[in-house]
């Protein structure tokens, strides 16, 4: 396009959106290798004409998830802390699946993706299909837990370390980020 269209929008008029669907396989699905299996499902229901792996930072998380952020009192743990703790810094799939003419592009991959709950997702689902349990609060509160305790520990270490080796030892950041002494 040469020129600037006549009327706002005009560059993407007679695009079909309905057809068109983003898919984002999230950092469990890239560790666990189901990134193909996944999208060889979507394929079967809308081509996937492209993918791009991404490393997640946490501005796009954040846009990504804006409503968890404007009902994050809603709910009982740090909602930007544990969306940088799930995707900043890790690998995910990004992909773009098309629907065949007349179709609910979105719509179809949704219900083929399954309940967001994979514990509760049809078993022919891709959630429900792909489901190993480690998805579930119990064993993610326990991964957190043995996280923090392992986080907990180092950084008490690591600041005894700084205390003990004095003049050798330059000044580490407390948790706080403030120099150790």
């Amino acid at each position: 396009m040469k020129r600037r269209p006549r009327t706002s929008g005009g560059v993407l008029a007679g695009i079909g959106w309905s057809r068109w669907s983003v898919v984002l396989c999230k950092p469990g699905r890239a560790r666990r290798g189901l990134v193909d299996e996944v999208l060889e499902r979507i394929d079967a229901v809308a081509p996937v004409p492209g993918r791009q792996d991404v490393v997640v930072a946490d501005w796009q998380v954040f846009v990504h998830y804006w409503d968890l952020l404007v009902d994050r009192d809603r709910y009982d743990a740090n909602t930007p802390a544990v969306l940088r703790e799930m995707y900043a810094g890790k690998r995910v799939t990004v992909a773009l699946a098309h629907g065949p003419a007349g179709t609910d592009t979105p719509a179809s991959v949704r219900s083929l993706l399954g309940y967001f709950g994979p514990s509760q997702a049809a078993p022919d689902s891709v959630r429900g299909a792909l489901w190993d349990g480690f998805c579930t609060l119990r064993a993610m509160a326990a991964r957190r837990q043995a996280s923090r305790q392992r986080v907990a520990g180092w950084s008490t270490a690591r600041r005894r370390s700084a205390a003990v080796g004095g003049i050798l030892t330059p000044s580490l950041p407390s948790a706080r980020g403030r120099a150790s002494r």
